[in-house]
């Protein structure tokens, strides 16, 4: 019984569906054959004015015409070619018959379209140029004046079809620009202009010139030319802003806005600034469905540090219940300023909600550049913090590291790891700033060096890598403090391709910087021979790799390759410490090594001319 229902139910939806899809297509069929109406044949659209009546059949939608010429393989360029701009490049289009109907417009608006999209190559850029390139050319979106001139433009292109394009023009120039300032569920402005200077005699004294001392280099530059150094004589005067630490280190410009940024909150310009700002958001919630407000009154840190004016900006963010459509006010001008406004602040993480929080966030942050900030939310407990918001605004340089830390503390998420992570940046950051301060300091002090001399047995152990040897011979320079060994030895093969070892009290040097494709020099500096007796492999260059860092259980060790590499030990008692080793110790040190006494520097003397005058 069931199959048979199961049976009559199949047959009975077949029926239905062909009666559904058949009887319309028979009863159309019947009306033709009757002569009741003439079959539906789509009407061929004339074509257009300079392009040619035929070309390639393509499939358009209903009440589309034909494809300009030039998207079949021209370009406009080919179109200016064929007529040439005209000599006047300001001329005005003159329309010479009636207004364009909607379908004739609706052609011109989409060849329009064709041409600014290939005179640009829009298909070739990314999202951010099509944005830029559509506010440049969308003539939805320009004035009536710059619409004006891309129709010129266009009629320039195809001057077959100025007269239709005046006529488009005379409907189509008349129609308001788009004014609303933002459209979106979140609104983040910025007001910025040089009504915010701040005159520093408005500032009290002793904190403009603390923060003007963290930016400087510490002490006064020396009166006459400096003591010479195992280099040579030392940089003057000249090198001095280079040589010398800053207060605070990488945090010193940092440290420096936030003391003008005190300094600031007692000026009357602030005050003002605030009032305008809660005058703004008043506005904002008396024509908007506003969730979430809040501003910000800071100072500009790039104009302090590079050229020592203080500026104050405003920051404001709103965030709204749905999308709405700012429009300009005289409320939202500050001084006559315009705001500079941005869909999305850059700290958002994926959404709209937290796009408009971000942007709560860096207003409300404890900024080193915050004068003055106040907002309808509190920061951890209405507004959820995303930590890679701390991070961007500690790596731009507005969080101090304290303060970034004191963020982070303050979410429970992942608080291990984002505390490693930026103790992490804090330690490279710092060891970064160490090595540029070394690296000018060198580059000043490479320039007032002296040359040095030549002596015969560094010939002699440099004219043994000029060949392949299976071991080498080190050298040793013997001698006092400051004669310029430690600087001879670098210079041997580059200061970049030394590796410069402290030997002083220490039995296993740490080789673990060592780089056989970087370095071609390992400097020994303070090395003993008792040194060099645990690591005569080592000290040979032979070709096996060598394994260092040995112990009981070897558990530190590594193997390294030293081949042809030059070894060489700076000592003060290496003469004296080799004489009292055994027979055997003291054969197997003089055989495998060359040893330079120096009593003297080791650099030629500056000529009588660059010596300093005496009085």
């Amino acid at each position: 019984m069931s199959v048979a229902l199961l049976w009559r139910g199949c047959v009975a939806s077949a029926v239905v569906w062909l009666l559904r899809f058949l009887l319309p297509c028979c009863c159309r069929a019947v009306v033709v054959c009757c002569g009741m109406e003439e079959p539906c044949t789509p009407v061929r659209a004339a074509p257009l004015a300079g392009s040619p009546a035929s070309g390639v059949k393509r499939r358009r939608l209903r009440g589309k015409g034909p494809p300009p010429s030039w998207s079949r393989g021209g370009s406009p360029d080919d179109a200016v070619a064929a007529g040439g701009p005209p000599e006047n490049a300001e001329e005005e289009l003159v329309p010479a018959g009636p207004p364009p109907t909607a379908d004739e417009r609706k052609v011109l608006l989409n060849k329009y379209s064709h041409w600014w999209r290939s005179k640009t190559s829009f298909g070739e850029k990314t999202l951010r140029e099509r944005a830029g390139l559509s506010a440049m050319y969308n003539l939805r979106r320009l004035s009536p004046a710059w619409r004006a001139r891309r129709l010129v433009d266009f009629a320039r292109a195809f001057p077959a079809q100025k007269a239709e394009i005046a006529a488009l023009g005379t409907v189509f120039l008349h129609k308001p620009a788009v004014t609303h300032l933002h459209f979106g569920e979140s609104f983040m402005c910025t007001w910025a202009g040089d009504w915010g200077v701040v005159p520093l005699e408005a500032l009290p004294e002793e904190k403009v010139a603390s923060a003007v001392a963290l930016l400087q280099p510490v002490g006064p530059p020396p009166a006459g030319p400096l003591e010479p150094s195992a280099s040579g004589p030392a940089a003057s005067g000249a090198g001095h802003a280079v040589v010398c630490w800053e207060r605070a280190g990488p945090e010193a410009a940092q440290r420096s806005v936030a003391l003008i940024a005190g300094a600031c909150r007692a000026v009357p310009l602030a005050a003002e600034l605030a009032e305008a700002a809660r005058k703004c958001v008043v506005h904002l919630r008396e024509q908007h469905p506003v969730v979430m407000d809040a501003w910000a009154v800071e100072v500009c840190s790039r104009s302090w540090e590079r050229e020592r004016v203080v500026r104050l900006h405003v920051h404001l963010c709103v965030t709204f219940r749905g999308r709405q459509r700012i429009q300009p006010h005289a409320t939202l001008r500050l001084f006559d300023t315009e705001p500079w406004t941005t869909p999305h602040w850059g700290l958002a993480a994926g959404t709209r909600r937290r796009s408009g929080e971000a942007g709560i966030y860096y207003c409300l942050a404890p900024k080193c550049s915050g004068v003055c900030r106040e907002g309808s939310h509190e920061l951890f407990t209405d507004v959820m913090v995303h930590p890679g918001w701390v991070f961007s605004l500690a790596q731009s340089g507005k969080l101090e590291f304290e303060c970034a830390r004191a963020q982070l503390a303050r979410l429970p998420a992942s608080i291990a790891k984002n505390l490693e992570n930026l103790e992490k940046w804090q330690r490279e950051r710092r060891q970064a700033a160490v090595a540029d301060f070394l690296a000018k300091r060198n580059a000043v002090l490479a320039q007032a060096a002296r040359p040095f001399k030549r002596f015969a047995l560094v010939d002699l152990f440099l004219g043994q890598f000029q060949e392949a040897r299976d071991r080498y011979r080190f050298l040793v320079l013997d001698g006092k403090s400051r004669l310029g060994k430690t600087q001879f030895a670098r210079s041997l093969a580059g200061a970049d391709k030394t590796l410069e070892l402290n030997c002083a009290g220490s039995a296993q040097p740490d080789l673990r910087p060592y780089d056989p494709l970087q370095h071609n020099t390992l400097l020994w500096d303070e090395a003993a021979p008792s040194l060099v007796l645990q690591h005569k492999k080592l000290f040979q260059a032979t070709t096996a790799l060598v394994q260092v860092q040995t112990s009981n259980t070897n558990c530190h060790a590594f193997s390294i390759c030293v081949a042809g590499k030059m070894f060489v030990v700076s000592a003060n008692d290496w003469c004296e410490k080799l004489a009292r080793l055994p027979f055997a110790d003291h054969e197997w040190l003089t055989s495998n090594s060359f040893c330079l006494r120096v009593a003297e520097p080791m650099w030629l003397p500056a000529p009588p001319e660059d010596l300093p005058c005496s009085s």
